[in-house]
């Protein structure tokens, strides 16, 4: 008999997490059920995009987006958009679940911009409106 290698195996286990949270009624203002899957990840967005990064002590640096009050300025839209892109992209880029933030297009309307963009998450492509005013 020869000498036997010795193989140590590790199994890598690719689960993936759940993602099951409460669901937040953002019209009523209330909490009831639960989420999970592509309707988790649009919650978290959604929540992530109404949340300023840094105010609330509860979330830690990487939660909220940055956005300084500049739709009223009088800054150009290309570069309001140059912005406004950024920040949503570094906002929801820390989750796991998705992966990129594309195709973007915006509605300059008075002081707020409508914004819209499609995010690419592990359970799916999800497409995202939202405004950010002035102030915001």
């Amino acid at each position: 008999m020869g000498l036997q290698p010795n193989i140590d195996i590790h199994i890598i286990n690719n689960t993936i997490r759940p993602s099951k949270t409460y669901k937040l009624d953002f019209e009523r203002k209330r909490i009831y059920g639960y989420v999970d899957g592509q309707e988790a990840v649009r919650q978290y967005i959604l929540k992530t995009l109404l949340t300023k990064r840094f105010q609330y002590l509860i979330y830690n640096d990487e939660y909220g987006i940055e956005i300084s009050p500049f739709i009223d300025k009088n800054l150009t839209e290309e570069y309001i958009e140059s912005r406004l892109r950024r920040a949503i992209t570094e906002a929801l880029i820390y989750d796991y679940r998705i992966s990129s933030i594309d195709d973007f297009t915006f509605e300059f309307q008075l002081n707020t911009v409508k914004v819209t963009f499609i995010a690419a998450s592990i359970f799916g492509n999800l497409y995202i409106e939202t405004s950010v005013g002035g102030g915001d």
